[in-house]
């Protein structure tokens, strides 16, 4: 058997002694910093994906429909939203799609009403995107607690949709703050130039109904034939205490 070498210990002893004020110094600036940046000293979750068995979203019925996967938030100044998705289960290109939206008091009441052009301004045939619609007037004491659709409308048009598709995309959730940070690369494979492109991301729930519609522009401003350009999107604090299940971006 070994003995053990007590002038080991002993240097072992000094050598942590003499580093424990320094050991010690260090845990305070992380608390410190940790107290005045909590955003940038915690880590970042990735967004916690279901599968598509679980993800069952409302079959969109003929015409072009509001469909009933939408919610309603207060925002700041107790400015009332709904997020939800519009369908176009038609045969035509559509474009200028506008939700039209009365907001109701507890009475059933309609306390104001908003309008609102999906940022996706063409929609191609059996697809969808999302919307973001705000009351017209900010609210007052009185507080929103439903909503009613009036029907959406839209125009034909003969002009396809460019030919884009997401490549790539990835949703981190920041905590503590609970905002998203979207990223992605978008590829063009058409012929003419194009300008603006305009990701749209939408977040969803584990029932399948938005929380969140937001857009956002590719880094570049212009896209040729086979180029690539990659996108970021913050969606601020709309995480609604954990609910959000899925994160879809649509060109």
């Amino acid at each position: 058997m070994r003995k053990w070498d007590s002038s080991l210990s002993t240097k072992l002893n000094m050598v942590c002694t003499s580093r424990l004020p320094l050991i010690i110094s260090i845990l305070i600036i992380v608390c410190i910093a940790a107290a005045r940046f909590p955003g940038e000293m915690l880590p970042r979750a990735w967004l916690p994906f279901v599968s598509r068995a679980q993800y069952l979203p409302p079959v969109c019925p003929p015409g072009v429909t509001v469909l009933p996967n939408s919610t309603l938030y207060i925002a700041s100044g107790n400015h009332p939203h709904v997020v939800g998705e519009v369908c176009n289960n038609t045969s035509n290109t559509i474009w200028d799609v506008t939700v039209y939206v009365n907001f109701l008091n507890s009475s059933g009441g309609i306390m104001s009403s908003g309008s609102y052009s999906t940022p996706m301004t063409h929609l191609s045939p059996h697809t969808r995107t999302c919307f973001d619609v705000g009351s017209n007037s900010y609210g007052g004491i009185e507080r929103a607690v439903a909503y009613q659709f009036e029907p959406a409308t839209s125009s034909v048009t003969v002009y396809p949709r460019p030919n884009l598709t997401v490549i790539s995309s990835q949703s981190t959730l920041i905590m503590p703050s609970l905002d998203y940070d979207v990223t992605g690369v978008i590829r063009y494979d058409g012929s003419a130039t194009i300008h603006s492109v305009m990701p749209v991301i939408t977040l969803y729930n584990s029932e399948a109904k938005v929380v969140a519609c937001e857009y956002t522009y590719t880094y570049s401003s212009t896209l040729t034939a086979g180029q690539s350009s990659g996108f970021e999107s913050y969606i601020y604090g709309r995480d609604n205490a954990g609910a959000t299940r899925l994160c879809r971006c649509r060109i």
